[in-house]
């Protein structure tokens, strides 16, 4: 089929007309060319592409067109057995084979979704997870979503919302439902003025899963009596995560907790690195117009598939740095392997958008805002030619001993294996308190640095000096592990948020470099997490314009961005004190 021509000037687009009719009837349809100057009446679709090796025909215009399977069940569910649909269905209504064309309309794609009647989310056909959470869902809507109603339900009820809750969480996890791991939905959802999910020929309107979260985050933790009922129900602490797992899915659920427009886009990069597209390029182009930067003439932030991704990745990172004056960015930097025949590969300044951000997401993303280098903006200058950039900061010190590796703790409700992981990572806790001990003398509050730094800084006291006095009682009565307690339950909560924050992270001690003259200054312990490729002997370098301390690694007369790093006694400024006070010195640093 050959599409005619839009025009781009006139900011047009085609719709689809889906022809009404009943299964088993082929599906038919046909475009009509509008332009979004004008008013019209259309719903757009936000769905998952599927496998695009899998494809049904439909009728398009009177000519045979394939679209993927998944899109092809979802045109089954929207068609309407009397009246005919019109929708924009990105597949369909844009020429996929016309880069140019491509360019064009998603420069215009905020606007395409804004301006429809209301979005429809298609999660796919039914499942017994869906169905139960429907039933939920009908309860809850019913009920009005009242704490009270919910109290009853965990004092009389607890199979069944247990149940439901597991059900529930299968239906938002981007594990289960593939629509929730998509970055297009991202801006699909924020900019719709209304919409549904469809599940099958079910539909949950966003505005009830904004309420159901509202009800999980607000709510219920209102009242002393649900929270306390709550925690006795649960005997192994699964009954808790799985709250804590359906909190988090509804937090970040884009229906539930709508990004707000010009939000900052490295934050939002940040936020979404974890989803999929099916273009590395779309990890950018497909947030930039909820951002901040969304107006911009930045010549790195041109929409342009005909651009390389290394283009595109370089573009977006010299225009934030440009733009907030800052090396924020450099937090989410992870050096790979290295590979110099590899021509395509990026600078260690500029974050990888398209893989490997699971660490970063994991760990960086849950800590709280430092002010390692306090609010001090810099300039960085750039090296087009070298993909080089010169910059300012100090050394702290470097990696004193081999970083030691933070299991994961998995998901799940396997309560066996929990329990090993929550006792690795105990065991790795242990390890470095012990290499902490034994290297520095005399030093107070070292249980405390270190469990802060595990927390990366968001624990509360309290528990901080619980959680040591239960690992000691615990050394001296090993049986006491597997024993319940509500004290237990807690305390194998707070080991898996450890792991959250640091999951597949290493700890390590650092070496302080200061001058032979202050030797106060020689026996303040250092303690920090990083990612997991840090390496002995790299070194601790805190960059004006940067909140962190970052990992560089020494080359010839460059260094390469290894990643970021925690370090709780240099989060408010300390290194910058000291740098006042004449402890460091300011050196200039070429990262490449």
């Amino acid at each position: 089929m050959t599409y005619r021509s839009l025009d781009s000037t006139d900011k047009e687009i085609r719709l689809v007309i889906i022809k009404a009719g009943v299964a088993p009837e082929p599906i038919k349809c046909y475009l009509k060319h509008v332009s979004l100057n004008d008013s019209h009446s259309y719903a757009a679709l936000s769905y998952v592409w599927g496998d695009l090796n899998n494809r049904v025909p439909v009728t398009l215009d009177g000519h045979a067109f394939e679209v993927t399977h998944n899109l092809g069940v979802a045109l089954r569910y929207l068609r309407d057995p009397q009246c005919d649909r019109v929708f924009w269905i990105d597949a369909i209504c844009i020429d996929q084979d016309n880069i140019d064309e491509r360019s064009d309309q998603v420069r215009i794609m905020k606007e395409i979704y804004h301006f429809a009647d209301h979005v429809v989310s298609w999660l796919g056909e039914s499942d017994e997870h869906s169905e139960a959470a429907i039933v939920f869902l009908a309860a809850a809507h019913d009920n009005k979503f009242s704490r009270e109603w919910l109290y009853h339900l965990w004092s009389s009820e607890v199979d069944f919302i247990r149940n439901s809750l597991a059900h529930l969480v299968c239906c938002l996890r981007e594990d289960s439902r593939d629509y929730w791991k998509r970055l297009w939905i991202t801006q699909e959802i924020a900019v719709a003025q209304d919409g549904y999910i469809l599940v099958g020929d079910t539909k949950v309107t966003y505005q009830t899963l904004q309420k159901l979260g509202k009800v999980f985050s607000e709510d219920m933790w209102e009242s002393e009596a649900m929270k306390d009922t709550f925690i006795r129900l649960s005997c192994t602490g699964v009954d808790h995560l799985w709250i804590k797992w359906l909190q988090q899915d509804l937090q970040k659920n884009e229906t539930v907790t709508q990004i707000v427009q010009g939000t900052p886009f490295l934050t939002l990069l940040a936020d979404n690195w974890w989803k999929s597209a099916s273009n590395p390029r779309d990890k950018v182009f497909g947030l930039l117009g909820l951002s901040d930067m969304c107006q911009s003439a930045h010549p790195g932030l041109k929409i342009d598939y005909r651009r390389s991704i290394r283009d595109v990745y370089i573009g977006a990172a010299t225009a934030i740095i440009d733009s907030t004056s800052s090396l924020e960015i450099l937090r989410f930097c992870i050096l790979k392997k290295e590979d110099s025949t590899d021509k395509s590969k990026l600078p260690s300044w500029v974050p990888d958008w398209g893989k490997d951000g699971e660490q970063i997401h994991s760990m960086g993303m849950r800590v709280k805002a430092n002010k390692a280098a306090s609010d001090r903006h810099v300039a960085v200058k750039f090296y087009p030619d070298k993909n080089a950039i010169n910059t300012v900061g100090f050394r702290v010190g470097k990696i004193k001993c081999c970083p030691i590796r933070v299991p994961a703790v998995a998901r799940g409700d396997n309560a066996n294996r929990y329990q090993k992981e929550i006792e690795s990572v105990l065991r790795v806790v242990n390890r470095l308190r012990t290499t902490l001990r034994s290297t520095f003398d005399n030093i107070s509050g070292l249980d405390l640095e270190l469990l802060r730094t595990v927390y990366c800084g968001q624990a509360q006291e309290n528990h901080l000096r619980m959680f040591f006095k239960f690992i000691d009682a615990a050394s001296k009565n090993p049986a006491s592990l597997g024993e319940f307690s509500v004290e237990r339950a807690i305390f194998n909560t707070a080991i898996f948020q450890i792991s959250a924050h640091c999951s597949d992270a290493a700890l390590f001690l650092i070496e302080t470099e200061i001058k032979q003259s202050l030797v106060k200054y020689a026996t303040v312990p250092h303690v920090g997490v990083g990612v997991s490729s840090i390496q002995q002997g790299d070194e601790i370098c805190i960059f004006l314009g940067s909140r962190h301390p970052m990992v560089i690694r020494k080359h010839e007369d460059y260094h390469k961005v290894v990643g970021y790093s925690y370090i709780d006694t240099l989060a408010n400024g300390e290194a910058i004190s000291d740098l006042e006070n004449g402890v460091y010195e300011i050196s200039f640093f070429t990262l490449l």
